[in-house]
């Protein structure tokens, strides 16, 4: 999601952000398993990212807020409007939804389950609670490799020991904050990255060998294993391949506005989809849609009213002539 960090736009770092995102709506329509096996990468690129962006500050409360700021207060603007929604949908046109709960909402808002998609909110306020503190002890690359083998298997003994979804999802955000880290120590040149992307695929190969069938989707939470494996390894592979890949994406200006622009508001592009998703869960109860077109309307659909979104503020705030709190959410 859009990083306050980093002053200067990074066409590398959009691209990366803006292939995250549209993975991730791929995650959420009816695709193929293989494909869904496949596109397990999108959540561990984006916090890598967070971290690859990331660059340390001398306050850390001011950091922490203007984290909660970026990330929190527009996402419980948009889980608002979105139950608002529901209920007028339930009342006016007299069709259940579901979802609202006392439960579903309270979960949401706290990003711990709810509705389900907010749950990565969780996510990039935990690695920007935790993020930095590791960063502060000067972690080396060993050190990361060290950490991670050991949480590893406190994980594994946690999870033979205790069956407790709130559990893991307390324990999850310590392997994003090594996700994060790794990201942070690649911009200051410290991972080997063809290496570690050459061991990534030993280990993915084994993996697969053992167990010929597997669901990464089980690895996922907590993140352990193959999922981690999966993801670093297609991260550093796009990584090390984004330089050829913007030379081709130069040469096409419209692509290049696009993807800048989305890597500018993946924030707002990832909440608005949501909203996308849930009309055509509804749609789908009535008719059949195949899984590549509801993909292909999820993507366009969330972006014009992302552009719309965008264009309205402007002009609010040209009448306004002030800055304006909900507007601010409202931005990228």
């Amino acid at each position: 999601m859009k990083n306050n960090l980093q002053n200067s736009r990074d066409i590398s770092i959009d691209l990366l952000r803006t292939i995250g995102i549209v993975f991730i709506f791929l995650a959420h329509v009816d695709a193929p398993f293989v494909i869904k096996q496949v596109i397990k990468f999108n959540v561990i690129l984006l916090v890598v990212i967070s971290g690859y962006v990331y660059r340390e500050v001398k306050d850390y409360k001011k950091y922490i807020y203007k984290r909660i700021e970026r990330l929190a207060l527009p996402t419980w603007l948009f889980l608002t409007f979105f139950f608002l929604g529901l209920f007028l949908v339930e009342k006016i046109l007299k069709i259940k939804v579901g979802g609202l709960n006392i439960d579903t909402i309270i979960s949401s808002y706290t990003f711990w389950w709810g509705i389900g998609f907010v749950w990565i909110i969780r996510i990039y306020l935990g690695v920007a609670i935790l993020g930095p503190i590791f960063l502060k002890r000067k972690l080396s690359f060993n050190y990361l490799i060290l950490f991670y083998f050991i949480l590893e298997f406190f994980i594994a003994i946690i999870l033979k020991k205790y069956n407790n979804e709130n559990f893991d999802r307390i324990i999850e955000i310590l392997p994003y904050t090594l996700i994060f880290c790794y990201g942070n120590l690649l911009k200051k040149g410290l991972i080997p990255i063809k290496k570690v992307t050459f061991v990534l695929g030993i280990f993915i190969l084994v993996f697969i060998m053992q167990k010929y069938n597997i669901d990464m989707g089980e690895f996922k939470y907590p993140p352990r294993l193959i999922y981690i494996w999966w993801g670093l390894f297609v991260f550093n592979i796009l990584f090390l391949l984004k330089d050829k890949l913007i030379e081709l994406i130069n040469k096409k200006i419209i692509l290049k506005k696009i993807i800048q622009y989305i890597g500018e508001s993946t924030m707002w592009f990832y909440l608005i989809h949501i909203g996308i998703y849930y009309i055509l869960f509804f749609i789908k109860k009535s008719i059949l849609i195949d899984w590549r077109i509801e993909y292909l309307v999820l993507i366009l659909l969330s972006f014009i009213i992302l552009v719309i979104k965008d264009m309205l503020i402007k002009k609010i705030e040209k009448l306004l002539k002030n800055r304006n709190i909900v507007l601010e959410m409202l931005k990228g």
